[in-house]
């Protein structure tokens, strides 16, 4: 069965296609993570204009009380790390693309979400927006999206 594409459609994926390479383009985005003695690290974090990209430490916890029975500090619990994404004007708007890569390595616990929505305008003269996000999620991994 061939999947048919709108005219449009197929315009978009062309000019997504022409691109240069990650992070080159105007919004373009890229988000590794690596799991770095024993808790999630953020390994690469890069974006251009107007997506920003920022990165908000884990918090460090522990079981229930920081102290054990004994008087000694717990261990901390891995926690996650947190990458929102903005951006610099009021929303996408006609004629945007924005591509993001998120590689979340072995073990690791990651969080990628919006400062609060993502506003879209309306297409003005046929143009149209993407954004597109390839995330790759290794065994044992966990990444959740919050736009």
């Amino acid at each position: 069965m061939e999947k048919m594409v709108a005219k449009d459609d197929a315009q978009v994926e062309q000019k997504v296609a022409e691109r240069p390479p990650f992070p080159k383009a105007k919004g373009d985005g890229i988000v590794e993570f690596a799991f770095v003695r024993g808790k999630t690290a953020l390994k690469t974090l890069r974006s251009t204009y107007p997506l920003k990209m920022m990165h908000l430490r884990g918090t460090p916890r522990t079981s229930d009380s920081d102290k054990t029975s004994g008087g000694e500090s717990k261990p901390e619990l891995p926690g996650a790390e947190w990458v929102y994404m903005l951006g610099h004007g009021g929303g996408i708007v006609s004629g945007d693309v924005q591509r993001i890569k998120v590689d979340v390595g072995e073990g690791c616990t990651a969080i990628m979400t919006t400062q609060s929505f993502t506003k879209v305008y309306h297409q003005h003269l046929g143009q149209t927006a993407r954004q597109l996000l390839r995330a790759s999620v290794a065994p044992g991994a966990l990444l959740v999206l919050l736009p």
